[in-house]
């Protein structure tokens, strides 16, 4: 099918003569840092607005720069701000010529293996974590370069991912070499992706899997610009297996590599943002990179199938749309996988996020409630390469055929730590999408099966205590019906976690 669309230059005109990003040197925010824990209270309360695009990570020093202008009228948004500078490098520190070593050792311990809490565990076996990251940076002109590593045994013991880490359960993480422009920005390295609210899931792109080899391009300006990302995925056997280690395995069988090509159009005003995403997944024997899926332009939906179709590929369309008024953040986020508009004979794929945060309801007491709906087949696909997932953790979402919901407060303690009593619900049918891709009548659209049943209330802490301690925990007990999909199994079970934390932070000019 040829295409025509002259609005595609109306876009890139735009591009041109909106104002430009103010460009920010300095390193790349981790999206782990713990001061980034309390962002949704802020942008409810109007602050911070040019991070209300749920496009992550950010500059550190952009980061900082916005909490610096928070004004001393709003004692509570200034605590807040207070709290999340301490764990940054001061603006100073930050600018060309410069150079910055953070060191940050954690323990975590968890009644289970899975730290996704609400999550059903038949045999769930208490465990701890020892976490241990590290970033060093220096800045010249517009250049940024960071050499970092992360040890964590959760790589190794996560069961629901393959282990990432080769030695002592380190890898290289915080790595990248970055330049920021007046109007644009381009990076290549390792650092983690989300492209969706902060704390929210990213249908797209999130950071649920660990972080990917990427390239990533940005041009534009705060109020319209386009980002791109290319991300190297784990490739599969010959034969349709995800080993990790396919290059070790393909002997026999050969191998086939994974790419994920990634877009964004993002306009964004005052008070809210719309972004427009699609994606590729390809692969083949000989996949690299590809002219055509790098290109930003090039519509998902209308080039996965024509020709000459290279490798094999499947797409994915989504939609980012938050605005804040008043005291109140809202973000919604849609992904379609696939819509049988001819023949309707196949269900829909489709994947869908509502986040509702309203500030000060009392005096240090914010309401937050979200819902997250995932269909049976979303992210999922006939060829097994194509499936929406890295290293066994989806890229999107890391489950599927699920409905769930929250409610909770978050109350700002004057000592800075942030208390959150919650209850969680959970639907969760029997597919998976590292099952075989269902035929159509196999499976229902949606909660398919014998539907498990969680309800979970739960409290939860976080923040810092005394110079630098940071501390993160919840507690909570599952009442679970159907459990294991077994119709009429009940359980009952308390669960929790708490992690433990330090930085270290050390700074020079050159």
């Amino acid at each position: 099918m040829r295409v025509r669309n002259p609005s595609y230059l109306l876009v890139l005109a735009a591009l041109l003569f909106t104002q430009p990003v103010l460009a920010q040197t300095g390193p790349i925010l981790p999206l782990d840092s713990p001061s980034l824990w309390n962002l949704n209270a802020l942008l409810a309360r109007g602050w911070m607005d040019e991070f209300n695009s749920g496009i992550y990570p950010v500059s550190e020093l952009g980061y900082l720069e916005a909490l610096s202008r928070i004004s001393d009228t709003d004692p509570l948004s200034n605590q807040i701000a207070e709290e999340a500078k301490s764990h940054l490098f001061k603006s100073t520190d930050l600018q060309s010529g410069h150079w910055g070593i953070r060191v940050s050792p954690a323990f975590t311990g968890s009644t289970q293996k899975n730290l996704n809490h609400i999550r059903y565990d038949a045999d769930p076996t208490p465990d701890w974590f020892t976490r241990l990251g590290y970033e060093s940076w220096f800045t010249i002109g517009n250049w940024t370069a960071a050499l970092g590593f992360r040890h964590d045994r959760y790589y190794d013991r996560d069961p629901e991912s393959m282990d990432t880490a080769h030695r002592w359960a380190t890898r290289p993480e915080n790595a990248y070499v970055a330049y920021t422009g007046s109007v644009a920005q381009f990076s290549i390295g390792r650092v983690r992706q989300h492209w969706g609210g902060y704390q929210q899931p990213g249908l797209v792109l999130s950071d649920n899997p660990r972080p990917m080899d990427h390239i990533s391009l940005r041009i534009g300006s705060k109020k319209l610009s386009i980002q791109s990302s290319l991300s190297e995925l784990d490739s599969i056997t010959g034969d349709g297996r995800f080993t990790g280690v396919a290059g070790d395995d393909s002997v026999s069988s050969g191998s086939e590599r994974r790419y994920l090509a990634a877009h964004r159009l993002t306009i964004q005003k005052e008070s809210w943002t719309l972004g427009l995403m699609h994606s590729i997944l390809y692969s083949g024997r000989n996949s690299g990179l590809s002219l055509r899926y790098a290109n930003p332009f090039q519509i998902a939906f209308m080039s996965v199938d024509e020709r000459p179709k290279n490798e094999e590929n499947n797409g994915l369309l989504g939609a980012f749309f938050s605005r804040q008024s008043g005291r109140t953040l809202m973000q919604i986020q849609v992904a379609l996988d696939d819509f049988d508009i001819l023949a309707g004979e196949e269900p829909p794929s489709l994947a869908g996020t509502f986040h509702l945060y309203r500030a000060q309801i009392a005096p240090r007491l914010d309401l937050y409630s979200e819902t997250t709906l995932v269909t049976a087949r979303t992210y999922n696909s006939e060829q097994t390469e194509g499936k929406y997932v890295y290293l066994k953790r989806g890229m999107g979402t890391q489950y599927s055929d699920f409905i769930s919901s929250a409610l909770g407060l978050n109350w700002f303690h004057s000592s800075g730590l942030v208390f959150t009593p919650a209850v969680q619900f959970l639907l969760q049918g029997e597919q998976h999408m590292l099952k075989p891709f269902p035929k159509n009548e196999e499976a229902d659209a949606l909660l398919d099966g014998v539907i498990e049943r969680t309800i979970r209330p739960s409290i939860g802490v976080r923040g810092t205590v005394g110079k630098g301690i940071q501390i993160h925990g919840q507690v909570g007990g599952n009442i679970v019906t159907n459990a294991n999909h077994l119709e009429g199994e009940a359980d009952f079970y308390m669960t929790g976690f708490l992690s433990i934390g330090y930085r270290f932070m050390w700074r020079g000019a050159f």
